[in-house]
């Protein structure tokens, strides 16, 4: 395959900032600096999608400090994504053997992480695993490897799914070197560009955030210096995909639609707003008999009108036909029908995979746990490799160099994970039905069988006046609190959305109050994040 090398300079701020350092777990805490030693990129362009594989080896930099285990350093942080990407596969190199991530119960992957760790104990001779990527929210997930030398490095790849978005410039495809930017300092990667079998090789071009546009050729090499952030722009002014599913997990009808705004919808929206009128303008689309009619009023100027990025999910199919109507004055102003071309994919699991991971996606019933059910990492779902998922020697050949194999079924939930929640994961659960408050003046004050009901995690707590969250925090927790490094308290709705996030330094009797601003703790499933110097634990919570 005939390659073609570039150097460009990109400078863009689009992703939200994250960053990956190291830290002690054994003897004293300290913390440094890493280095990226290595960074390529693999992506695959699809009609209305990216499928990218991006592979990264840091190295710790620094010195470890006077009574801190330099074999025994972790590498943490975050990193960022589009809004509405998923993290599907994780490889780590361990030595001569790869390490194939399995999806597990987010609470479980934790735990199982801080037993290899185990920050408590005199520091072993360690094994050469494991690493764990977690959901934060709002785009942002955290990478924890365990553990690495000073002056060593580990090397991971990392496989995720960047949905299409609908800019002022028309349908763009997002993506960047996520592992490089959250890693300071300039440095080179290499990107390597193809297509798809079922994406035609022309009509794309390759934009950055200087405004740097030109043709991109299908297939590419591309290296660049202190990457940031580049577009893939289509020329087409309509971009639809669908897909289905007759049985098993993915089960029904897919599509995606992203256009800008048409022409002669753009054109009708001026005239009115040349008259000081505020029209209406609405997108309809059909999903067998029936019609679904989405609001697109722009609230702002014109100019920052975007368009239609629609991704939904029904049990008949969609129309490949979109139907613009303005209104203004009660009365229908202008019909403008858009015919999408359309790619079908058959059976287009990725497609499948970023309608669950968008939460504004549309959808006929509500499914939780979307992350379990489809394969990727959320808010209930985290991707761990340990040693024990080492490839077998055929896999580690054909994986060393390129590519990050898709999850198995066997991988997503294997047997030592719950796909359930048991009484004893859940702090506390609430139910007015079955346990009647005694006391109406404070209003869901209860938990799993009595006003205060301490767990076997050794956390007790209340839920008073439906938003706030009451704690007895375990000797651990107020010993921990202590340190130099102060503990940080997160809780996360299913849909990844960060709730609260509160600070601990030496809590009154080990009574903590955590109070929700402006709004009310509905009945659901919610998690509890706590992080600390050498404490990292995850609880879920279950109002009912």
């Amino acid at each position: 395959m005939k390659k073609f090398l570039f150097l460009i300079a990109v400078i863009g701020l689009t992703f939200s900032q994250a960053e990956l350092s190291w830290k002690t777990t054994h003897g004293t805490y300290g913390e440094g600096e890493v280095r990226l030693q290595s960074n390529k990129i693999k992506v695959t362009v699809y009609p209305g999608y990216l499928d990218v594989e991006e592979e990264a080896e840091i190295q710790t930099l620094g010195e470890t400090p006077w009574g801190g285990d330099a074999n025994s350093l972790e590498i943490f942080g975050d990193f960022s994504l589009p809004k509405g990407a998923a993290v599907v596969s994780l490889l780590l190199w361990n030595g001569q053997d790869l390490l194939k991530a399995r999806l597990k119960d987010r609470a479980l992957a934790r735990q199982q992480y801080e037993k290899v760790v185990d920050r408590n104990t005199p520091p072993p001779p360690r094994p050469w695993d494991p690493a764990l990527v977690e959901f934060l929210g709002g785009g942002r997930y955290g990478l924890s490897i365990y553990p690495v030398r000073q002056g060593f490095s580990r090397k991971i790849r990392l496989r995720y799914h960047v949905a299409a978005e609908v800019t002022t410039r028309g349908v763009e495809l997002p993506f960047s070197t996520v592992i490089a930017r959250a890693i300071p300092g300039d440095r080179n990667a290499v990107i390597e560009t193809s297509f798809h079998p079922g994406s035609r090789k022309e009509g794309f071009t390759l934009g950055t955030a200087t405004g740097l546009v030109k043709p991109l050729a299908l297939p590419a090499t591309y290296l660049f210096a202190t990457p940031q952030d580049l577009r893939i722009l289509s020329q087409n002014n309509a971009v639809g995909i669908t897909t289905s599913f007759a049985e098993g997990g993915y089960q029904g009808h897919y599509i995606s639609l992203h256009a800008p705004l048409p022409a002669a919808v753009k054109n009708s929206l001026q005239s009115f707003a040349s008259l000081k009128q505020k029209p209406s303008l609405t997108a309809e689309i059909r999903k067998g008999n029936e019609t679904m009619h989405i609001d697109m009023t722009c609230s702002g100027k014109l100019d920052l009108c975007r368009g239609l990025a629609f991704t939904g999910k029904a049990s008949a199919p969609f129309s490949a036909r979109v139907d613009w109507v303005v209104h203004s004055g009660g009365s229908e102003k202008l019909r403008h029908t858009q015919e999408f071309p359309m790619a079908d994919q058959a059976k287009d699991s990725i497609l499948a995979i970023l309608w669950a991971a968008n939460p504004a996606s549309y959808t006929e019933k509500t499914e939780l746990q979307r992350g379990t059910r489809y394969g990727f990492v959320d808010a209930t779902a985290s991707l761990l490799a340990l040693e024990e998922d080492v490839m077998n020697a055929e896999d580690t050949r054909r994986y060393w160099d390129a590519g990050v194999p898709r999850l198995t079924d066997a991988e997503i939930f294997p047997s030592d994970t719950t796909t359930g929640f048991s009484a004893n994961e859940i702090l506390f659960q609430f139910n007015p039905n079955q346990n009647p408050n005694p006391n109406p003046n404070q209003p869901w004050v209860t938990s799993l069988a009595a006003p205060e009901v301490r767990s076997e995690k050794g956390i007790s707590g209340l839920l008073r006046g439906g938003n706030a969250l009451q704690f007895h925090l375990p000797e651990n927790w107020r010993s921990e609190s202590t340190r130099e490094a102060l503990i940080t308290v997160v809780l996360f709705g299913l849909d990844g959305q960060e709730l609260g996030r509160w600070t601990l330094q030496n809590p009154s009797e080990g009574l903590l109050e955590l109070r929700i601003q402006g709004q009310v703790m509905k009945p659901g499933l919610y998690l509890l994040r706590v992080e600390g110097a050498s404490l990292r634990t995850s609880h879920r919570l279950k109002l009912m």
